[in-house]
């Protein structure tokens, strides 16, 4: 089973990498991947939406993947987990950013919600696991019945601009010293 990991709600302005893990913005009409790449990313992003209003899928978002893996890769337990810490990191460096009082553009941790989908060949049904105290539950909607808004109190950020230094650093004091950074 390949999978996609994604940000629909935020578009990075610039491509970067934090330990093997790139961050890439894309553009459905200006992208560089393959045809067959892109063609199965706007199946698993078709779904996501800004809106019930406007009824379109999603255009641009980063995806966030293992340069060593490719696009689409299988992610093993670690991986995931090592992705979902980054996003931390990431949530934490953007939320750093913000400034308060200002007619800037709103934002919250909810717009770098890192979604995680796998799919096998050209299946895009949508399952999704969920956890509960006795465990988890996993529900599954076929291809072309999933519909997935927005959060209604996040504004899509188009070509927000990270602070990668910044990310990189809070990175490497996690891998160095685990126990000091718990």
């Amino acid at each position: 089973m390949s999978s996609i990991a994604f940000l629909p709600w935020v578009s990075i302005s610039n491509e970067f990498v934090i330990n093997g893990v790139k961050f890439k913005p894309i553009k459905i009409t200006e992208c560089d991947l393959p045809v067959e790449v892109l063609q199965k990313i706007i199946g698993m992003t078709k779904p996501y939406s800004l809106s019930p209003i406007y009824e379109s899928s999603i255009k641009e978002f980063t995806i966030v993947y293992y340069e060593e893996l490719g696009v689409l890769h299988e992610l093993d337990e670690e991986k995931r987990n090592n992705l979902f810490m980054i996003m931390e990191l990431v949530k934490l460096t953007a939320l750093g950013q913000r400034e308060y009082f200002t007619h800037g553009p709103y934002f919250n941790a909810n717009n770098f919600q890192l979604i995680i989908q796998g799919f096998v060949g050209t299946d895009f049904g949508v399952a999704i696991t969920c956890s509960r105290r006795d465990g988890s539950v996993t529900a599954y909607t076929p291809a072309g019945q999933f519909k997935q808004f927005a959060p209604n109190n996040i504004n899509k950020l188009i070509n927000f601009n990270i602070d990668q230094e910044f990310i990189r650093s809070l990175y490497r004091a996690y891998i160095d010293d685990s126990e000091k950074w718990e």
